[in-house]
C-alpha cells in the first residue's frame, strides 16, 4: 500500500461539496459491503470481519476500507483483498478506488494460517511507525494545518457545521481512555499544549475540538469519525461557459488530501449520511496532533459492533491478538468457543466510556451505581430513604456538570482557541 498513489475518487464534486444542500447517496439494494476473514472453513457469513456502509458513489472507499482491516489485525498496512478465499483472485485498486462489491476477503502477506484480529480497543496498540500514506499526506495538507487567526466568530465554530453557538469541547481520544493514551505514550506526540501540568494527556488541547452539541452526542457514540480522503478538482466553468482547468485541457486534475467526516454506522433514517458524510471540515483548531485523530479512528471502529459476526457465530476457536502491558507487544492467543461468545458480549454492552476516575469514584461512593455482585446479600439494610438517594443522585449529577464546566472553560480559555 505504501507505494499506490492516492487518487480516491469524492462522493460529490467539489463543487457540490462546497453547496449547503447535499443530495442524498444513491439508495440501492445492497446496503453494506463486508469484508470476511479468509482463514477458516466455514460460511464466510461466520467470518465477516467489520462491514461498512455503501456512501461512496455506491461503494466504499478503497483507503479507508484497507486501513480499517489494517487497524484491527494490528497495523498491517500490507494487506490486500479478494473477490474469493483464494488469494489469486486478488482485487486490483479500482480506477475511481471504490470497492462496489458485496463480498471481499482481506487477506496478510505471509500469513500461514489464520491470522489474529484484535478484539478491542483496550488491546490495540498505537503504530510505532508512520501511518498509513494518505495519512501521512494529511500531516502537511494546509486544511489541516490551517491557523486559526479568524475573528472572534469564528473561534470556536463547529469543525463540521460551523456553528459558532451551542458548541461543547469534544475529545478525540475519550477521557475514559486516559489509561490507554498513557499506556501507548500519547503524550510523547504533543509539544506544550496542556491547559495545566496536572492535566491528564486527553484533556489537552491536542486533544480536543469544538463540535455542535448533538454532533459531539453522536460522535461519543461512534457513528462516525474523521478521516483523510483525496478530492481532484473538478473542472470549473469559464465566461464564456466552457470548462476550464487542468480536467478541461485534458491534463491531471491536482489532487488535494482533505479531512472529511465519514460515516461508519448508519442510523435508520439515513440522516448522518445525507448531512455529513464526505463532507469537509471547515476550520480545524491549531494544535491538534494527527495521531490523537488516528487513535480515534481505531476507537470508533471497536466501537462500532465490528468482529460481532466473527465472534458471535464462531463454530470453531479463533486467533486473537492479545496485548501484553508489561512489555508493550501484542500476544497470539486462541479463543475458544466460550471465550469468543464473551467477546461477543462484551461487544454488545460496551459503551463509550466518558466518566473519569474521580467521577467514577463519586458514583461508586453514592452507592446508586453499584451491582449485584458489589454489595452483600448478609449486609443489614442502610436504612437509605428515597428523598435521600436522590437526593445524592442530584448531588451527583450536578457536581458532574460543574466539572465538565471548568474542563471546558478551561480549554475555551487556552490561548490556542483565541
Amino acid at each position: 500500500m505504501a507505494n499506490n498513489p492516492i487518487s480516491c475518487k469524492p462522493l460529490y464534486s467539489e463543487s457540490l461539496l462546497a453547496a449547503e444542500a447535499y443530495p442524498r447517496p444513491p439508495s440501492t439494494y445492497q446496503r453494506s459491503i463486508h469484508f470476511v476473514h479468509p482463514g477458516y472453513d466455514e460460511d464466510k457469513r461466520h467470518l465477516v470481519l467489520l462491514s461498512l456502509p455503501v456512501l461512496d458513489n455506491g461503494g466504499i472507499d478503497y483507503e479507508t476500507a484497507l486501513v480499517a482491516c489494517g487497524i484491527i489485525t494490528g497495523n498491517r498496512w500490507d494487506g490486500f483483498f479478494s473477490t474469493q478465499r483464494d488469494a489469486a483472485t486478488r482485487v486490483p485498486i479500482p480506477a475511481d478506488h471504490i470497492l462496489r462489491g458485496r463480498w471481499y476477503f482481506f487477506h496478510l502477506p505471509g500469513a500461514g494460517g489464520p491470522y489474529p484480529v484484535i478484539a478491542g480497543f483496550s488491546d490495540w496498540i498505537f503504530p510505532e511507525g508512520p501511518l498509513p500514506d494518505h495519512w501521512e499526506a494529511l500531516r502537511m495538507s494546509p486544511h489541516f494545518l490551517q491557523p486559526l487567526g479568524s475573528p472572534e466568530s469564528t473561534r470556536r465554530q463547529c469543525v463540521l457545521a460551523a456553528n459558532g453557538v451551542g458548541t461543547l469541547v469534544s475529545h478525540l481520544i475519550p477521557i475514559g481512555e486516559t489509561d490507554w493514551a498513557m499506556d501507548n505514550g500519547m503524550a510523547l506526540f504533543t509539544s506544550g499544549t496542556t491547559t495545566s501540568s496536572t492535566d491528564p494527556v486527553t484533556d489537552i488541547i491536542s486533544n480536543s475540538i469544538p463540535l455542535r452539541a448533538d454532533i459531539h452526542i453522536v460522535f461519543d457514540e461512534q457513528f462516525f469519525s474523521f478521516i483523510p480522503k483525496t478530492f481532484v478538482e473538478a473542472a470549473s466553468p469559464s465566461v464564456d461557459g466552457a470548462a476550464s482547468g487542468a480536467a478541461a485541457s485534458g491534463g491531471a486534475a491536482p489532487a488535494q488530501v482533505k479531512l472529511v467526516c465519514h460515516v461508519f454506522k448508519e442510523d435508520h433514517g439515513g440522516e448522518l449520511a445525507f448531512l455529513w458524510h464526505n463532507r469537509p471540515l471547515h476550520r480545524f483548531p491549531k494544535g491538534v496532533v494527527l495521531e490523537f485523530l488516528f487513535a480515534r479512528l481505531a476507537w470508533t471502529l471497536f466501537g462500532s459492533h465490528l468482529l460481532g459476526q466473527f465472534f458471535g457465530s464462531a463454530i470453531n476457536p479463533r486467533a486473537i491478538l492479545v496485548r501484553n502491558k508489561r512489555k508493550g507487544q501484542l500476544v497470539p492467543e486462541e479463543a475458544d468457543v466460550e471465550r469468543c461468545r464473551i467477546l461477543y458480549q462484551g461487544q454488545r454492552s460496551r459503551s463509550p466510556k466518558k466518566r473519569n476516575a474521580a467521577s467514577a469514584a463519586d458514583a461508586a461512593d453514592s452507592g446508586y451505581f453499584a451491582t449485584d455482585s458489589e454489595t452483600d446479600d448478609d449486609e443489614p439494610p442502610r436504612g437509605r430513604t428515597l428523598k435521600r438517594k436522590a437526593d445524592e443522585i442530584e448531588e451527583f449529577a450536578e457536581k458532574k456538570r460543574r466539572l465538565e464546566h471548568d474542563r471546558h472553560r478551561q480549554l475555551w480559555e487556552s490561548p490556542l482557541y483565541m
